[in-house]
């Protein structure tokens, strides 16, 4: 759950840094496009080194989501078998006594 909730958190602070800085680029290429062109490939550069970890990020995100629900998966599992075997454990432990008790009185 906590590897879940800190990949949700990380991504939606990743997509956030990455919409406020397309948000800058934008700003300051319209700002500067008139006098600097430059300004424009330094921020398309750090759009794109941004979109990169986005996308990093994003796939770590699933990568963990998908071990959280297979690890989720096996633990119903074994719970599950744990219960059963526990359950005929208890019945042949009874009958067990039942036989024990018969067989001596």
């Amino acid at each position: 759950m906590l590897a879940k909730d800190s990949a949700n958190i990380l991504s939606a602070l990743t997509t956030l840094s990455w919409k406020l800085l397309v948000a800058y680029r934008t700003f300051s290429y319209d700002a500067n496009n008139s006098n600097n062109n430059n300004s424009f490939y330094y921020y398309n550069y750090y759009y794109y080194y941004c979109y990169y970890y986005y996308n990093y990020y994003y796939y770590y995100y699933y990568y963990y989501y998908y071990y959280y629900y297979y690890f989720y998966y096996y633990y119903y599992y074994y719970y599950y078998y744990y219960y059963y075997y526990y359950y005929y454990y208890n019945y042949y432990y009874y009958y067990y006594y039942y036989y024990y008790y018969y067989y001596y009185y």
